[in-house]
């Protein structure tokens, strides 16, 4: 059995098989249980057996298939029972053969995996001489393995366990963490400006437009390299001819849109006005609850008012398509009033209010607000009355029938000052508003634009905030003083015939609705851009007058021999001189293929004193509201 497990068996001749000495496992000690004399004797040899035999020639195996090796003197020597040694607390007994070899004398000086221990399991008491016979192998190359294999095992899983950490993490994050940091990300900007939401649609559509397109190329340019239309076509059929539906999208995904979504239907809601509203309701983190009992602020700023003539009227023959028609004249007006820095705010049925921004900007920016004003209202006149889509309602029978040559009109009023912006409501229901004296006094404008017969009517405020060229364009049309109002003021017109106007084509009216929402993103865009030239100080806003072919068409009739003309005139009628103004206004009113509106207002003034100023006239009248 030693010789079986022969731990210095080297080199197997030719032809034959080797010792197992290599199976993990090499005979090291062996010894006996409890240690007796008698079992010595029974169990190991004896110095008269070791010299009666060579036990190499006898147990080596060179004579057998099997070779087992020959064995050290040194163990041979350890192998007499003289020579054993007490063993595991003196339980047992026994010989190490590698005692001379490694210095090893028992088991225990292993540790419990580098050592195995084998019993005789098919001997009885008597057999063993009321002893039991130990074998312990020497396991330190296999618990070697062993370790190497259970490092390498070990290293394995944590390198399997981070793989998957990193992957769970990489969808963690794709799917959850990067679109949550994005939705923080666009709430932060919305709360800072709830106008960017708007931005945020468009950026978030053409993000995903270019996701489509790049989509659909890759997948065309697989078809055509890999020629996939026959495999295609049959896929299809054995399908049932019909198409799977696509992945629906993730609910982050939903949720980011759909935050987009509200953020936009705020700012379309609330305006520009109602920005504030917006913002310190979502910076508020108190409280869940909407709150718009906000305070107002103090706002420097333009205001103007758009009103549709006769809106009443049709309004009553319209009916349900009254709506259409407002907004038809909306889509125009806030069109022209956001390429040129306004913001409409407030639409009450026929009327529009638009505001310029005035505070938080130095004299030069206030001066070109006040030139975009006057400019943006000339081209809100140009886009409506040219627009075929408004213009065929002077066609329409039921409109004729009750508004014979019927033709629409827009009017103005311009006024500059200070107001109060908030929100008006309840909190049932708000408004972004603005409120002061000089908001109303644009609304008071506006109505008397019916009595002078003009587009628009422009405070003195406005006129002296536009720069001088723009100004010049202005015409001073009278002195007055408003009833209820404590100064007085001159009023000013542009004068403008909106008739001189060509009616667009009507083209692309009915575009599929696929089309419509890149077209406007489009135009957006380019409008921005077109602020942005506007806004820079290089950019000459008189350059207006002279460039749109709109602008230069309604104001062709208009010469410069009728302003000087015109301009004398009131002169004398403000230095009382009513007599003189009377024959020069007549004048002017001939100079117009049709008749000057204004010179015929003046007259009629003065015509109701008998053509001459009143005692103590000082250049103004009071102006009251019929």
């Amino acid at each position: 059995y030693v010789y079986y497990h022969n731990w210095f068996c080297d080199g197997t001749p030719e032809g034959k098989m080797g010792s197992p000495m290599s199976s993990f496992g090499k005979l090291f000690w062996l010894g006996i249980s409890p240690p007796t004399v008698e079992g010595l004797e029974f169990f190991f040899p004896t110095a008269e057996t070791r010299s009666r035999y060579d036990w190499d020639k006898r147990w080596n195996g060179a004579s057998w298939d099997f070779y087992m090796g020959n064995m050290p003197s040194e163990v041979q020597r350890n192998l007499i029972w003289t020579e054993a040694q007490p063993c595991l607390g003196e339980y047992a007994v026994g010989v190490s053969l590698i005692s001379f070899k490694d210095g090893i004398d028992c088991p225990e000086e292993l540790r419990y995996m580098e050592r195995k221990v084998v019993f005789p399991t098919r001997s009885s008491l008597d057999d063993c001489g009321a002893a039991d016979m130990i074998f312990v192998f020497d396991r330190r190359s296999g618990s070697v393995i062993e370790a190497a294999a259970s490092a390498t095992q070990t290293l394995f899983i944590c390198v399997l366990l981070a793989f998957g950490a990193m992957t769970f993490s990489n969808d963690a994050s794709k799917l959850v963490l990067r679109p949550i940091e994005r939705m923080i990300s666009k709430l932060e900007r919305i709360r800072s400006n709830p106008l960017e939401a708007m931005t945020l649609a468009d950026a978030e559509y053409i993000n995903q437009r270019s996701r489509m397109t790049d989509v659909r190329s890759s997948s065309q340019a697989l078809r055509e390299t890999l020629s996939w239309q026959g495999l295609l076509h049959i896929r299809s059929w054995l399908a049932g001819g019909t198409s799977r539906p696509g992945p629906e999208p993730m609910e982050t995904v939903v949720l980011e849109k759909t935050i987009i979504k509200i953020g936009s239907l705020l700012a379309l809601g609330f305006g520009e006005g109602g920005a504030q509203i917006i913002s310190q309701n979502i910076q508020g983190s108190e409280f869940s609850t909407f709150n718009a009992m906000i305070p107002g602020r103090h706002v420097e700023a333009i205001f103007a008012q758009c009103s549709i003539r006769k809106f009443r009227d049709v309004t009553e023959v319209l009916q349900e398509q009254v709506m259409a028609f407002v907004n038809r004249i909306a889509g125009a007006l806030h069109a022209v009033a956001d390429e040129l820095n306004g913001v409409p705010t407030k639409n009450n049925g026929g009327t529009f209010l638009i505001v310029w921004r005035l505070s938080g900007h130095n004299q030069s920016k206030q001066q070109r607000l006040a030139d975009m004003s006057i400019v943006a209202l000339m081209r809100i006149i140009a886009q409506v009355m040219r627009a075929p889509s408004v213009v065929e309602y002077s066609h329409n029978p039921q409109l004729l029938k009750r508004l014979p040559a019927y033709r629409l009109r827009l009017s103005f009023g311009l006024s500059s000052g200070w107001a109060i912006e908030g929100a008006i409501g309840s909190e049932f229901k708000v408004d972004p508003s603005h409120l002061s004296p000089d908001v109303s006094l644009t609304g008071r404008l506006d109505s008397f634009t019916r009595e002078y017969g003009c587009h628009m009517l422009i405070d003195e405020r406005t006129v002296k905030l536009m720069s001088p060229p723009v100004a010049q364009e202005c015409r001073l049309i009278d002195h007055v003083q408003l009833q209820g109002w404590s100064d007085h003021f001159r009023l000013y017109t542009l004068d403008l015939e909106d008739s001189a106007l060509h009616i667009e084509a009507k083209e692309g009216k009915h575009l599929p609705l696929q089309n419509r929402r890149p077209s406007r993103i489009r135009l957006r865009f380019e409008k921005q851009s077109l602020r942005d030239e506007y806004w820079s100080d290089e950019y000459q806003m008189h350059d207006f007058f002279d460039n749109d072919l709109d602008i230069a068409r309604m104001r062709a009739r208009f010469t410069e021999e009728f302003f000087c003309n015109f301009k004398m005139a009131y002169l004398n009628y403000e230095a009382g001189e009513w007599g003189a103004a009377r024959d020069m206004l007549e004048a002017v009113r001939r100079l117009l293929p049709n008749d000057d509106t204004v010179s015929a207002a003046l007259m009629r003034y003065m015509r109701k004193l008998s053509w001459k100023a009143p005692a103590g006239w000082s250049g103004y009248r009071l102006l009251l509201e019929k």
